[in-house]
């Protein structure tokens, strides 16, 4: 047993299967945001939603281990894919992983959605990742500063081209 997987359940792989299926999802708040959730288990003991829109695509998975001959545990993992910086999307990543354990978590346990559990520790996660964010949206600052300075020499010196070529035509 890992007590880094969580809590122990006294169910089966397909009680699990079948109890994370069917589970009603949180509102639009929720692991998901707005996206279009499918839920699906393949093969009993794993579950898998997937979620897309225009902007991201999110895969996560449930999966039963076997942690000890009267018990189970559940750990969840999360694929996601959205346009973003290296720490936009760890955080991103970190708080859809919060949201979807606690999703799991409490439907197993037969309990209300701990949506105040979750939002503190994506708060957590904004905090741990914002320095790299920062130093991300400054470097892209950067970089965008550096493009518009080259395009506007690029500007000029087709301007300046156009005005040298003018004065060299015969009239």
């Amino acid at each position: 047993m890992d007590p880094a997987n969580g809590p122990l359940y006294s169910l089966t792989p397909a009680q699990v299967s079948e109890k994370l299926v069917n589970a009603p999802l949180p509102s639009s708040a929720g692991p998901f945001g707005t996206l279009d959730v499918k839920g699906t288990s393949r093969k009993e003991g794993v579950v898998r939603y997937e979620a897309s829109g225009a902007h991201a695509r999110i895969s996560r998975k449930a999966s039963v281990l076997d942690a000890r001959s009267d018990a189970i545990q559940v750990v969840t993992s999360c694929d996601r894919a959205a346009p973003s910086d290296v720490a936009a999307a760890n955080l991103g990543t970190q708080i859809t992983q919060n949201w979807f354990t606690e999703l799991v978590h409490s439907t197993l346990q037969g309990r209300a959605y701990d949506r105040a559990k979750v939002d503190m520790q994506n708060s957590g996660a904004v905090m741990k990742n914002l320095p790299q964010m920062q130093k991300d949206a400054m470097r892209m600052h950067s970089e965008i500063s550096k493009m518009e300075s080259e395009y506007r020499e690029s500007a000029a010196d087709l301007e300046n081209r156009a005005w040298l070529e003018r004065d060299a035509l015969p009239e």
